[in-house]
This record gives structure tokens, C-alpha cells and sequence, in this order.
């Protein structure tokens, strides 16, 4: 029995067509599967840094369920503009939380002395030139002067976050910025590049503060989440603040 030409190029059209289809459908997959892979990947990051962040447990669920749905959080978006920003005491940081109209957050915390003298106080040490922190920042003073070895700064997007660690001095008539060192950061389900701590400006003066930043990029897997920053410092006459 013969097959026909026409016959063998119309079973060849659709065996490749069949072949095509469960190709596609293959590829399809697995793009599925390593989107999903990575969202499973920022749910356990968020669930880590959420809780070193002690958030309300309606913040908490709030960007789960966002987070669990594959979407950017809008503290991911850099032209996003917060709904409102508190500031507070935790421990020995002082912290700025900006919130956003998802729940998602931005929170920055810095070393607060002002918190570590009280501490010190309570524990009868005021009398001391110098003292170490529970959190390791060393504070040394007189009336006039105070410096300060290990200070943390740091920002936390929710799902990732970065800091780096200075030493400062201030009195009564200006700020200065010594040292900053040991650049860290926490992130999943991408590639956290940290530039390096560097000192922009040392001394305060008449025209500002000192001041000292970090640069960083977040870019998650498969697009996901992808994110330009900065976390700095300031020093005047007044001590330290974070941005």
C-alpha cells in the first residue's frame, strides 16, 4: 500500500504542530514552576525579616497575602510615595517607619544613645566615662563630648534588608563621622548588590550635617521585585539620625 506525497507532508505538519504544542506547554511549565519556586522563596524571606521587624499581625497578613499572589509590594516600587511615617523608640534604636496603601513598609532604625544613657542611668552606670551596650556599641562621655564606637544603621523593605556600622563623635558645637565598616545584608530570591559605606562628608559645619551612605540593588528572580536604594546617616551638634 502506497502513502501519497501529499498524504506523508500532512502527517509531517501535524506531528510538528503536536510537537510545538507539548513544547510550548513544557516551557510554560516551567516558568510556572520557578515563578513559583521563587515566590515560595520571598515568602520565607518576608516571614524571617517580618518578625525581626515585630510587626502587627495585620501587617504581617496583609503583605503575605500580596507576596503569596506574586506581587511587587509597593515598598518594592522606588516612585512610591508612603501613607504615612511614624517615628519611635524599640530597644535601643530609633526607627522611622513609612507605611504604604498595601500595608507594605519601610522601616529604618539607628543606634540611640539617648536610650542608652537613659539604660545606663537605671543601671546606676551614669556616673561612668564609658560604657558598652547590650547591642555592642561602645559610649564614651563627659559633659561636653560624647563618642560613639558601633553604631547600626538599618533598612528593611520587609522581605530584605541591609546596614552598615560607624563611629561617630558630637558636642555641643558640631558632629563628626569617623568610620563606617562591616556592610551586611539579608535577601532571597534575588541578587542583593551592596555598594561600599563610604563617608561623603565628615565634619558638620554652618551649610549641614556630616553625613554617610550605602547604596544598594535588589533585583529578584524572574523580574520579580527589583529595587535601587540608599541607607545614610547624619551627625551635627545633636547626635546621629538615619534616612
Amino acid at each position: 500500500m502506497k502513502i501519497s506525497i501529499k498524504k506523508k507532508f500532512s502527517f509531517t505538519i501535524v506531528l510538528v504542530l503536536l510537537l510545538s504544542v507539548n513544547f510550548i506547554s513544557c516551557k510554560d511549565f516551567v516558568n510556572a514552576e520557578i515563578l513559583q519556586n521563587n515566590i515560595n522563596t520571598r515568602v520565607e524571606s518576608a516571614k524571617k525579616t517580618m518578625k525581626k521587624d515585630n510587626v502587627d499581625f495585620e501587617t504581617y497578613n496583609k503583605v503575605m497575602h500580596k507576596i503569596n499572589n506574586g506581587e511587587i509590594l509597593e515598598s518594592e516600587k522606588e516612585n512610591s510615595i508612603p501613607i504615612s511615617i511614624e517615628t519611635y523608640s524599640e530597644g535601643e534604636f530609633k526607627v522611622k517607619k513609612e507605611v504604604f496603601s498595601d500595608h507594605s513598609y519601610i522601616l529604618t532604625k539607628i543606634t540611640d544613645i539617648n536610650k542608652i544613657e537613659q539604660t545606663a542611668k537605671t543601671l546606676r552606670r551614669d556616673s561612668w566615662s564609658a560604657w558598652i551596650s547590650d547591642e555592642g556599641t561602645i559610649v564614651s562621655y563627659d559633659s561636653f563630648h560624647r563618642a560613639i564606637t558601633g553604631a547600626v544603621v538599618t533598612k528593611s523593605h520587609g522581605v530584605y534588608w541591609v546596614s552598615f556600622t560607624f563611629d561617630y563623635d558630637y558636642s555641643k558645637v558640631d558632629g563628626n563621622i569617623n568610620y563606617t565598616y562591616s556592610e551586611s545584608s539579608s535577601s532571597v530570591g534575588g541578587t542583593m548588590s551592596l555598594g561600599q559605606s563610604r563617608i561623603i562628608k565628615s565634619h558638620s559645619d554652618s551649610f549641614g550635617p556630616a553625613r554617610a551612605e550605602m547604596q544598594f540593588s535588589f533585583s529578584g528572580y524572574s523580574g520579580v521585585a527589583s529595587y535601587s536604594g540608599v541607607v545614610g546617616i547624619t551627625v551635627d551638634n545633636y547626635g546621629a539620625s538615619a534616612y
